[in-house]
């Protein structure tokens, strides 16, 4: 039996490590453990302590915590002893993978959850970067816009990287989220005859977030009847959303910081836009999967994963990056003819298929971990 540690830092609540959790908890051939780097008990940990998975937490609020949290990781590494560590998200990447080298952890993995933010945005975390890319015996990448940074940008060894998508588990829209989405759009006084344009996005400036609402803006100088709904509506990029939106009425767009059932927002949606800033910044993008397996008509840019599942005009509308003319036409098209959006929702849905099982990605993190060559 492997023992795989999974080191995560930086989340609140992350689904994926509650159902990777339960997945493996059905297969003896692997036994997961996980180690959060937090600041508080994420929703996440209280998750997986009420299933009584093996936990433990170590106390980072910043950077000047990682010298004790280095010497904690090397301790719990020594009694627990595992084949395997797989890191998440930044901070456990550098600390877990240099205490995983530093305890002659023959297995060191990380996944690659950001993007090309570090090329383009903040060049200092290129040498974090690199440290893990150097420490790591193998990566795993989210999608082809990582694939392409890690291998053309970073100069990666092919070998060391292993293409393994996020996976979700098959839970088609019915009739119940319908019903639900009514109830969504009362809790936060959505009117029924409103087309909902949806944005589910934390507010950074990589988002395009701030090209939507510009759409939005010119939107409303033709159809009233319209209500922007921004999701996890929280981010460095706060103060110029919020500036963006002092001239718009409060009664034209909802913001919601965190709602626990997303499925019903979707739902509640006419049109979902998401709309990232060139093809690399987005590592993934789980809501371009979410919102098409919702069967909601989607506006997008071409970043992450999207370029893999999306076909312009079929199961999408595609505009060009940060333009917001495009965005506001494409918007208007769709609620104005209620058909082409039942078409591009209907050919969402089909498109996701096996390809973002939560099965499929499961059963290739263990192969992975299985695998005895890839130290």
């Amino acid at each position: 039996m492997k023992r795989v540690l999974y080191i995560i830092s930086d989340i609140d609540r992350a689904k994926a490590f509650e159902w990777i959790a339960d997945h493996f908890h059905r297969h003896s051939s692997i036994d997961i453990w996980f180690c959060f780097l937090t600041a508080h008990t994420s929703a996440t940990v209280q998750y997986l302590a009420a299933r009584n998975a093996q936990i433990s937490c170590i106390h980072v609020r910043g950077k000047r915590d990682w010298p004790i949290a280095f010497v904690r990781l090397l301790k719990l590494l020594r009694r627990i002893k595992p084949d395997v560590v797989h890191c998440h998200l930044l901070t456990a990447s550098v600390l877990g993978l240099s205490a995983a080298y530093v305890s002659h952890v023959k297995s060191r993995i990380f996944t690659r959850h950001h993007g090309s933010m570090h090329h383009t945005l903040y060049r200092k975390g290129l040498l974090w970067d690199f440290l893990c890319n150097s420490l790591a015996t193998k990566i795993v990448s989210i999608s082809p816009a990582t694939s392409t940074i890690l291998l053309d940008w970073e100069r990666v060894s092919k070998d060391k990287v292993v293409f393994i998508p996020h996976g979700f588990p098959h839970e088609p829209c019915g009739e119940l989220e319908k019903v639900k989405a009514d109830v969504f759009r009362r809790r936060y006084n959505i009117p029924n005859h409103k087309n909902v344009i949806g944005v589910v996005s934390r507010f950074e400036d990589w988002k395009g977030i701030q090209y939507t609402l510009k759409a939005f803006k010119g939107l409303l100088e033709n159809r009233t009847d319209c209500h922007l709904l921004l999701m996890n509506a929280v981010g460095s990029y706060s103060p110029v959303i919020h500036d963006l939106l002092s001239d718009v009425s409060p009664s034209h767009y909802t913001l919601v910081v965190h709602d626990p059932n997303m499925r019903s927002a979707y739902a509640a949606m006419d049109v979902f836009v998401h709309v990232p800033v060139d093809p690399y910044v987005e590592a993934f993008g789980q809501v371009y999967i979410e919102a098409m397996s919702a069967g909601v008509p989607m506006i997008c840019t071409l970043s992450g994963i999207a370029p893999t599942i999306v076909r312009p005009g079929i199961n999408a509308l595609v505009v060009p990056f940060c333009n917001s003319t495009a965005i506001r036409d494409a918007v208007l098209e769709l609620i104005n003819n209620p058909v082409q959006a039942e078409s591009l929702a209907a050919g969402a849905q089909s498109s996701i298929g096996m390809d973002f099982s939560l099965d499929s990605m499961c059963d290739q993190l263990g192969k992975l971990y299985a695998d005895n060559t890839i130290a």
